[in-house]
């Protein structure tokens, strides 16, 4: 890949909601085997404003009974100054694969970050999103 500038403008939280119950400091929860993580992403660009914006969410829910119990979202806005190198065809812009991954792995560290903060004085303090090669997600050219 060639070198390629890229700059964080800003990270915001879009979303936030998690399950208040009665046992909100400690929830009869094995965080480690009785959840499930499910993922995603959005990738816009901007480009008159030579900007990329990567939203991410995670959706913790309980295995068995597969009931939500956080929600969050993020988005997390970059500045690609060569952006118009990257189009193709005089449209649409395609950014290299492993640029994608560094994005996304960026994102992730930064949705991990602002959960641990959010939840820090709840009992889903202990709740880590688990690493994700991202390089397996990327369709290869």
């Amino acid at each position: 890949m060639k070198e390629v500038d890229v700059k964080i403008l800003k990270i915001r939280i879009s979303n936030f909601s998690f399950e208040l119950n009665d046992d909100y400091d400690a929830p009869k929860l094995d965080l480690k085997d009785d959840l499930s993580y499910d993922i995603g992403s959005e990738i816009r660009v901007h480009r008159e404003k030579k900007q990329l914006d990567v939203k991410m969410i995670v959706i913790i829910n309980t295995k068995e009974e597969r009931k939500k119990i956080i929600e969050l979202s993020i988005i997390t806005s970059f500045e690609i100054k060569e952006i118009e190198k990257f189009e193709k065809d005089g449209e649409a812009i395609a950014l290299p694969n492993d640029l994608i991954v560094k994005l996304l792995n960026i994102c992730i560290a930064n949705l991990r970050g602002v959960l641990a903060v959010k939840v820090l004085e709840t009992g889903y303090k202990n709740i880590i999103i688990p690493l994700i090669d991202f390089s397996d997600k990327i369709h290869k050219k």
